[in-house]
């Protein structure tokens, strides 16, 4: 089964920066599973907590009002680009850009070295 997260169905929950590693709390992040593509193919979508772990994060726009829904996602590594649906498991060392468009028209923008997203 092929698993990702559905960003613009994903609430922030929280965001802490702690040491040079900062951490995105979705609660509740959208996961769909597929046999196909997910974000794409028929399967199952639930509900489920979600970690984002970006080391030697910089913040370039911090968000005002959390918790709050994301309305458009983007995560970015020099290699891939994914708009809305991250497949799962997610690993990458090296540049990482993460943009969340939310619905109070705030936008979260950071810079980091790396991202790990966890399952909770």
């Amino acid at each position: 089964m092929n698993r990702a997260i559905e960003l613009h169905d994903s609430i922030i929950e929280f965001i802490l920066p702690h040491g040079d590693q900062t951490t995105i709390e979705l609660n509740p992040a959208y996961l769909h599973e597929s046999t196909g593509k997910p974000g794409i193919d028929a399967g199952v979508g639930f509900f489920q907590n979600v970690h984002l772990q970006l080391k030697g994060a910089e913040i370039v726009s911090f968000l005002e009002d959390l918790p709050v829904r994301i309305t458009d996602g983007l995560i970015m590594t020099r290699e891939r680009r994914f708009e809305n649906v991250v497949p799962l498991p997610l690993i990458h060392v090296g540049h990482t850009e993460l943009e969340f468009s939310t619905d109070t028209g705030e936008v979260l923008k950071l810079r980091a070295s790396g991202i790990v997203i966890i399952l909770s």
